[in-house]
Formats: C-alpha cells, structure tokens, sequence
C-alpha cells in the first residue's frame, strides 16, 4: 500500500500508484499531480550550473560576521560544504526511514544528478526490487530498538537479509547512540539470525561500509598496501562466547 514514485534520468514522473485509502495515507503522500510540480519547480540544466549558482550565492554572503569576538561564515558561505555533493565527487547521504521519503530522495538525487546513499531504509526492504535497479547503497539500521515513531512500523531484523538477498549493497549501522556501539556485534548475529548469511553480515560491517565511504583503497579488507586496521578474535566473531585478543591500526598493535 504505498506509492512509488521517483524520477528516471531525464526527469520524466515515472508512477506507479496504488490506491491507498485516505487514512491510512502516510504524512507527507504525493500523487502524480504533487510529483509533477516537484519536478517542475526543481529543473536545473545541468549539475555545472547548480554548482555555478551556489558558487554566486556564496560569493554573495562573503563577508564575515563578527561574533563573539570571533568572525563567523553567513549562512551562504556554509553552503560550500553542498558543492563536493553537487560535483559528484562525495556522495549525499540521505535519511529515510519511510519508502515514500526514500523515493523522494531517489527523486532529488536524480534531478541533481548526486550520488545517494539511503541511512537507515527501514522500509527499503518493501520495495526492494526498486532499489535494486536503481543500484542505491543502504546503510540498514538501527533495528534493535523499539518501534518508538510512526516511521519505524515496519522495522525488522530482517531487512538486510532481504535487501542483500535483492542484489542490494548492504551495510549494517547502529546509529550510535540509538543502539550503541558495543552491541554493534549483537547487531550482526541478529541480522543472521533473521536471515542473512554469516559472511554477507561480516562484508556488512567491513569492506562494504567502506566502499559506501569511498575508502575501500585503504580499509575494509586485508590486502598488501591497505592501512592494516584489524582485530584478532579467539573464536568465530558472531558466537557470543569470542574474544578479541588483538587490536591493530595501521599494522600496530594497540591492544
């Protein structure tokens, strides 16, 4: 019962609707005609000219505010920090927990041509087919946690079973410190225990996160040339009963 919508590369309202009744319509629900004006009012030439246009607005808000007896950026300035999203070289990490808030971030990462990453994708694994087409990273989680807001109904420890199942690039996060990060691995035995395959859950926590992160050169793997960031355990990682007994950054033992 929900509404897929979202943007092919030429801007077009690709639309598959469902009729959903009024009141059980999430916050927020966009028909065909909302979905036009979207697009309408967000049509740019190119990602060059919307990065030409912040550099204006930046340029624009240069002077310096004195505050506090320090200078401060004006707000334009602090925009600069979109242009490494705008020229594609650093991916945009959008916030969704609903589908119909995720294919809204597909839509706008489409019209300005940006990289997506989707953060915690608690219903990603309900239109998971979608996703898989449109080859869009998924940083599942937190899902031991209680169901605390509308947006989380259908949170499962399945979905990165299912979202990896689908062809999906999965990672696995704690969105410390709503889960916090020394239960990481009980994050990860809960994701096998739902379904997911041992070393599926394991690339979840190590060398994809790191491709998502553009940094599979130096970690997320061993390999010779790598920065050597690794943990030596006295057993299998995902029996509870294991130890780690070695820590290593950068090939140096710290623990």
């Amino acid at each position: 019962d929900l509404s897929r919508a979202f943007l092919d590369t030429n801007g077009a309202v690709k639309h598959t609707a469902v009729s959903v009744p009024e009141t059980r319509r999430p916050l927020g629900f966009a028909g065909e005609g909302d979905l036009r004006t979207v697009a309408a009012s967000l049509k740019s030439a190119s990602r060059r000219g919307l990065a030409e246009r912040f550099d204006a607005t930046i340029g624009a808000g240069s002077v310096l505010m004195p505050f506090g007896g320090k200078t401060q950026r004006t707000p334009a300035q602090s925009m600069a920090a979109l242009l490494p999203v705008l020229d594609g070289t650093c991916p945009a990490h959008f916030h969704a927990h609903r589908a119909d808030d995720i294919f809204t971030a597909l839509r706008i990462a489409k019209e300005f041509s940006i990289k997506p990453v989707i953060l915690h994708g608690t219903e990603a694994h309900l239109v998971a087919d979608i996703l898989a087409e449109e080859h869009v990273p998924i940083c599942s989680g937190p899902f031991l946690t209680d169901r605390s807001k509308p947006e989380l109904h259908n949170l499962t420890e399945q979905a990165p079973a299912l979202l990896t199942q689908a062809g999906i690039e999965t990672a696995i996060t704690t969105d410390h410190p709503e889960t916090t990060l020394k239960h990481y691995m009980q994050c990860i035995v809960a994701a096998v225990q739902a379904g997911m395959e041992p070393m599926d859950a394991l690339r979840a926590v190590t060398i994809v996160p790191a491709r998502i992160a553009g940094l599979d050169d130096r970690i997320g793997s061993l390999r010779v040339g790598k920065d050597a960031d690794l943990l030596v355990t006295d057993g299998d990682p995902l029996d509870y009963r294991t130890k780690v007994t070695a820590v290593y950054i950068d090939g140096k033992q710290v623990k």
